[in-house]
């Protein structure tokens, strides 16, 4: 866990993974930076709504921490 704003990561890695929940497909994002799991939530479906209301979590937490954090570069694997 982040507790200080300095230690926000500069770059991200933004990827989801495929699991079952109550079996039914659910794609749980999640952010790392700095060898460490910043951030993890399921998205009810793996689709650009879905998964852009899962990830804000991350995004809200951290700048509730630092309210003008931005990295500079995110990894998304693929995905826009």
């Amino acid at each position: 866990m982040v507790r200080l704003p300095e230690k926000l990561p500069s770059h991200l890695l933004a990827d989801e993974k495929i699991t079952r929940l109550n079996g039914e497909k659910v794609a749980v994002a999640r952010t790392v930076g700095n060898d460490c799991v910043l951030g993890a939530s399921v998205a009810l479906g793996a689709d650009t709504a879905n998964l852009t209301e899962a990830y804000k979590h991350f995004k809200d937490e951290a700048q509730s921490l630092s309210p003008d954090y931005s990295p500079e570069t995110v990894n998304t694997d693929g995905w826009n």
